[in-house]
């Protein structure tokens, strides 16, 4: 890791729209608080298992959990408007 935080702010979003705190997800999942913690503020990544988890629990996918800023990026860098 490159010391650079993720932009975790899809995860932080989906959980505060689900209306549910962090010990919560973290209980729900069956992972310590701290840890999911680590996840939402990019400190951390997720195993593929456990992202899989996370989108099934927030009703989303993968992709717009974890990388939509990425994408976003992506087609921005090619002058596509999104």
């Amino acid at each position: 890791m490159s010391g650079e935080l993720k932009d975790r702010s899809a995860l932080v979003a989906s959980r505060k729209e689900k209306g549910v705190t962090q010990k919560q997800v973290a209980e729900d999942l069956g992972i310590s608080r701290s840890f999911y913690g680590l996840i939402e503020t990019g400190r951390r990544d997720p195993s593929l298992n456990l992202a899989m988890e996370l989108a099934k629990y927030f009703e989303t996918t993968i992709l717009d959990l974890f990388f939509n800023d990425l994408w976003i990026g992506y087609l921005n860098s090619k002058s596509l408007n999104v």
